[in-house]
């Protein structure tokens, strides 16, 4: 059952992300040259999506806590690296 729902989640998010243009190869380049802003927001709204939804579950009281490991500069360098691949690949 367990499996089901995570497949139906994972139904669920990409075709969000499908609808909402996030994986459109010209939506991509143009976010990062600048020129169209939409899914900028998108990512912005789901941020804010999250985030309330943990302060409704910490205020709740059914928030796991969890535990993050410091970052360290590799992990900036790799993370800064992946995201110029994107860019220049427009992936």
């Amino acid at each position: 059952m367990n499996r089901l729902v995570t497949l139906l989640f994972g139904v669920a998010f990409g075709y969000v992300l499908h609808q909402s243009r996030a994986t459109d190869y010209d939506a991509i380049t143009r976010m990062f040259r600048f020129q169209d802003f939409h899914i900028m927001g998108v990512m912005g709204a789901a941020i804010a999506t999250s985030a309330l939804g943990l302060f409704a579950l910490r205020r709740s009281g059914r928030a796991h806590e969890v535990r993050t490991k410091p970052a360290h500069r590799w992990t900036l360098a790799a993370g800064a690296l992946f995201g110029a691949g994107w860019a220049l690949t427009g992936a």
